[in-house]
């Protein structure tokens, strides 16, 4: 037996699927080692002041969490219409003890990898049938790359301080649990029990409601994909089948929550002090800025290389599908549209995307977009093509030797250029900085200096002034009270810590 037959049978879907799984979990162990020389900053202070003083007070997590409710509704009359980016943002782990704030990279991690996971499960397993380790392998490549060629400022503020990603990632998570399991739900509507039926159905309406009052990047986006599935309901003629009945209800929680968020009184007040681009404006800016940061800044060659990679796999999910895949240009377009539309309400509000959790969202989008256009354009190309139909005697065990090849050649030139990249520009990858970060001390030198304020803001002492921060980690640093960041800033320490002044040695 040529060595060759000897490797297509021991690289099997599923060990290679669990090899990458392998692959992109020791790639996430430098970045959540880091989360633990983690501190609150900034907004977890301002807004998760409520809700720390109540735990803090009676130690009772329902009292804590109706507090979050309670300051979520007063700022949907006074400051934004939000309300569920407030209620999560006003919750940081801190609120539970200041060492629960080191599990916040775990968590928003595991949020946001999880729903992408679940999400493309349902798309690939559930609604075109592919090999439920194919679609995994696709996933832990995806997410490796996703991750990794994350730019640094957005995984800071996507992994790194929990109130800007509240916002942000964990509404997106929740976006992409709804799209898996309205995919669930319209799918498995004849196989599924009453039961379970019921209890997706809830669970897609109270979702889309949490949904539609989040930050309106992820909820504008949200609502347009409902619009986009309407209008083909409604051109397909299927508006009577049951399975589309079932869309009703959890496109009417969007709805509603979208309609209380943007119609919230406090937007006025937000409005009044910002000044943004016009409605036309915000729109053609951000189709161009498609290409201005996604095309000329996150189209690096570790995300080429990813496409690359995800071709024979790709393959293997769509070949034996009934789907069709008749419309590729509709569908990169769509992926065009819904990306640069994850720019326009921050142009619209601010006229920029410059803080990094707004990047992280379109950069986040971009990269699901194309993975997802990359699959339907093969899966075009698979049905035109006179070589790879569905009728074809193709194995779907193992791998075949050109894919073997392929797969190998891909993965170890990657090893490779991984190497001579990360070497002199460890900031290019997200986890090689991770790793220099903490194993150059600068992480353990921020905590410890933290640590020393913390304890210093527990004596009992009303009037603290405490030392400058020696070290800004690029990752886990976000703001302190220096500059123009310095009364905003000390003044939300002071009142999370019930203190009556605070400032930096040195300081007038």
């Amino acid at each position: 037996m040529k060595m060759t037959d000897k490797i297509t049978k021991i690289v099997t879907p599923k060990r290679f699927s669990i090899f990458m799984g392998i692959v992109f979990l020791v790639t996430l162990i430098p970045m959540i080692i880091l989360g633990f020389y983690n501190h609150p900053s900034a907004d977890d202070f301002s807004i998760g002041y409520a809700a720390y003083h109540t735990f803090s007070d009676s130690g009772n997590i329902f009292a804590t969490i109706g507090t979050a409710i309670a300051h979520a509704f007063d700022d949907w009359l006074n400051w934004m219409g939000y309300f569920t980016s407030t209620f999560l943002m006003s919750l940081p782990p801190s609120v539970f003890g200041e060492f629960a704030y080191k599990f916040s990279t775990l968590i928003l991690l595991t949020a946001l990898c999880s729903s992408i996971w679940y999400l493309f499960r349902m798309i690939f397993s559930k609604a075109l049938g592919a090999d439920k380790y194919i679609v995994n392998a696709i996933v832990f490549i995806m997410l490796t790359g996703l991750i990794q060629c994350m730019p640094v400022s957005a995984a800071q503020e996507s992994f790194y301080w929990y109130c800007g990603a509240a916002n942000y990632i964990l509404v997106a998570s929740l976006a992409m649990w709804e799209m898996g399991l309205l995919i669930s739900l319209y799918v498995d509507i004849k196989s599924q029990s009453p039961k379970k039926h019921l209890v997706k159905k809830i669970a897609t309406v109270f979702l889309g409601f949490l949904i539609g009052g989040g930050n309106h990047l992820t909820a504008l986006n949200t609502v347009l994909i409902a619009i986009i599935m309407w209008f083909v309901f409604l051109v397909t003629k299927s508006l009577k089948k049951k399975e589309v009945r079932s869309m009703i209800l959890p496109t009417l929680g969007l709805l509603i929550g979208f309609a209380l968020n943007v119609m919230a009184p406090g937007n006025s007040t937000r409005v009044a002090i910002t000044e943004g681009m016009s409605p036309l404006k915000a729109v053609l800016v951000s189709l161009f800025y498609y290409f201005k940061y996604c095309i000329n800044e996150w189209l690096t060659w570790p995300v080429i290389i990813m496409l690359v990679l995800l071709i024979p796999l790709m393959i293997r999910a769509v070949r034996k599908t009934n789907f069709e895949f008749r419309y590729p240009l509709i569908i990169v377009f769509l992926g065009y549209g819904l990306t640069s539309a994850m720019m326009t309400p921050s142009l619209f509000a601010l006229a920029n995307i410059e803080a990094g959790r707004l990047r992280a969202l379109t950069y986040i989008m971009f990269i699901l977009t194309l993975v997802i256009s990359e699959a339907y354009v093969i899966g075009w190309a698979v049905k035109k093509s006179a070589f790879i139909k569905k009728d074809v005697n193709i194995s779907d065990g193992n791998f075949g030797k050109n894919e073997l090849l392929m797969i190998v050649s891909v993965l170890l030139f990657t090893l490779f250029a991984v190497g001579i990249t990360a070497v002199p520009e460890p900031d290019y990858f997200i986890s090689t900085e991770a790793m220099l970060e903490v194993a150059g001390g600068e992480a353990a030198t921020y905590s410890a200096e933290l640590n020393e304020r913390y304890e210093k803001y527990m004596s009992g002492d009303k009037n603290i002034v405490v030392k400058p921060l020696s070290v800004h980690p690029k990752l886990i640093f976000f703001v302190d009270m220096e500059g123009e960041n310095e009364e905003w800033i000390s003044n939300a320490v002071r009142r999370y810590y019930r203190l009556e002044s605070v400032k930096i040695d040195g300081e007038e």
